[in-house]
């Protein structure tokens, strides 16, 4: 069997959709020579392969000079209409290798199958493995390891590792490749659910190379191509050397990012007003007799979507206790979201309503996701959840968006369908999901949210485990609030904690803050009491603040 190593390269353009951080600088060498220096020790392959874009061919053997190693280049055209859509449904899933709506998943980012199908016929090779330019650490011994078992299992199509995104790669033989290039599918459609194809979880398949489960549990992305990417692999190849394998980075990536507090928060949720067509609803936040919320400091806003933006794989949400829709210039506010370029824009709404205008800002290049909770499969369920008859104009709606994305051939904004399962709507769960993964490619199910008590408890079991540890979104997600007050998550939605005014304080000041500090500390608690497999959950640290005390959401991510 022949087998060929090839490293996707663009010295332009990210996988992401950015511009390309090749050649940055990365603990003393450029973020390719650390990728090339990698790839050229990864054993097992007969021929080395750069596949890059015809145009830019003297720039990789140029490359390949400066770096001293011995590597073959094939200029071949990658881009594809699908690439946008490609670096848009990553977005939500950056630290993951699948997980994505539409089934991305982190191989998609850098296999393009026709190319592949190219380098395959030219060089005549039986199998190949495919890397990306920013693996700036790529481990060679996984990767020589996947090479190895694609000639041991003969019988597979493909070869794969669950490792977090930068660290391995993925092989794929002919046939694979002809699946993926005769029915125009991406790699994700052979990894994850889809019910048209049903299959057993790839996880379990000679396809699966499996590593140590270690590894396979830390969530980060080791690829240099953001700014916190660049950063957190400059401290890993400071603590580990810059030949460190996956076992000694993920070791350090827990003991240093597991709940450390960066400059910024990764995510960012903003309500622009609490009006909403089903102030009935049973699954969203009551306001407790608060007074109506509409953001209307359009330069606080400004300021703090700069400050955001600065780093390019931030997450914006406009979420909170009403539509955003409703808010009477959201058009506006959309326009300046888009001036402001955040990496990832999502919108969620339940769609009661869309006008012409709304419409038209959905396309207009802000927003890449639109999260619509429906929450039910028929109408008789949805109105008996949500207090209101509108099911149909939710449906008619999302059908306007899915026309509009066709007629204009634009992947954004992508449509996910949520559904919070709860008693009420429990045997309508599978249906939806298969329904809407059919139909747009996404769907998501959510666990019952009682807002920290602030809603009926659900007959339901809880998702959540009896061993309490600290909530992790404490160190990853800020919660703005339209009024002006940041507070200290979504389950805080009237404002009872505020941690400070974000009109007036930057997002590093809230989030660095010592409002925040003294709360992380009383978390940190938590797992000091849990370490050694506690029998039974203990909230004593969180005493005094009583929606902690009281939430059931602090495991989700």
């Amino acid at each position: 069997m022949k087998v060929v190593a090839a490293i996707c390269v663009d010295f332009e353009r990210s996988p992401l959709g950015g511009a390309s951080r090749l050649r940055e600088g990365l603990a003393g060498r450029r973020v390719i020579d650390h990728a090339l220096s990698r790839f050229a020790r990864v054993a097992g392959a007969d021929e080395r392969w750069m596949v890059v874009p015809p145009d830019q061919a003297e720039a990789a053997t140029r490359a390949i000079a400066e770096c001293g190693v011995s590597i073959r280049v094939a200029p071949i055209a990658q881009a594809t209409p699908r690439r946008r859509l490609i670096e848009t449904i990553r977005k939500c899933s950056l630290e993951s290798w699948r997980g994505g709506p539409m089934n991305g998943t982190w191989f998609d980012e850098f296999v393009e199958p026709f190319a592949l199908a190219r380098l395959l016929e030219s060089t005549g090779a039986d199998a190949a493995f495919l890397c990306e330019g920013h693996q700036a650490a790529l481990d060679p011994a996984l990767a020589s390891a996947q090479i190895a078992a694609i000639r041991e299992r003969a019988e597979a199509a493909m070869i794969f590792s669950p490792a977090p995104p930068g660290l391995g790669g993925i092989v794929l033989q002919p046939s694979a490749v002809e699946t993926l290039t005769s029915h125009n599918l991406t790699v994700g459609i052979l990894l994850t659910y889809r019910p048209e194809f049903p299959n057993t979880d790839p996880l379990i398949h000679s396809t699966c190379l499996h590593v140590d489960p270690d590894i396979a549990a830390t969530t980060g992305r080791f690829c240099a191509d953001t700014r916190r990417g660049i950063e957190r692999l400059s401290l890993l190849f400071e603590h580990c050397g810059v030949e460190a394998d996956s076992a000694a980075l993920t070791a350090a990536h827990r003991r240093l990012f597991d709940r450390a507090v960066e400059t910024l928060p990764r995510e960012v949720e903003l309500e622009l007003t609490t009006d909403t067509l089903a102030p009935r609803s049973k699954l969203r936040p009551p306001l407790a007799g608060e007074s109506k919320r509409r953001l209307d400091d359009r330069g606080a806003l400004a300021a703090r979507l700069a400050e955001l933006a600065t780093y390019d794989d931030a997450r914006l949400t406009l979420v909170g206790c009403g539509d955003p829709l409703q808010h009477p210039r959201f058009a506006e506010i959309a326009a300046q979201i888009a001036d402001a370029a955040i990496f990832a824009t999502t919108l969620v709404s339940p769609l009661h309503e869309l006008s012409d205008e709304q419409l038209a800002a959905l396309n207009s290049g802000t927003f890449d996701f639109v999260e619509v909770p429906i929450d039910a499969t028929t109408g008789a369920t949805h109105a008996a959840i949500h207090g209101v008859d509108l099911f149909d104009p939710v449906l008619a709606n999302i059908e306007r968006i899915e026309q509009q994305r066709r007629d204009t051939r634009n992947p954004r904004p992508v449509v996910i369908p949520t559904f919070t399962r709860c008693a009420a709507n429990a045997h309508e769960m599978d249906a939806f999901y298969d329904h809407w993964i059919q139909r747009v490619g996404s769907a998501v199910i959510r666990g019952y949210n009682d807002f920290a008590g602030a809603l009926p408890a659900d007959t339901l079991l809880h998702a959540a485990s009896p061993v309490r540890r600290s909530c992790g979104r404490l160190w990853s997600r800020m919660t703005l609030l339209a009024d002006g007050r940041a507070v200290r998550c979504e389950q805080d939605f009237a404002g009872a904690a505020a941690i400070g005014d974000w009109r007036s304080s930057s997002l590093t000041e809230l989030w660095r803050g010592a409002a925040m500090s003294e709360l992380r500390g009383m978390h940190r608690s938590l797992d000091v009491m849990s370490d050694g497999a506690a029998p039974s959950q203990s909230t004593r640290p969180l005493a005094t603040l009583p929606i902690c005390n009281s939430c059931r959401e602090w495991f989700r991510p």
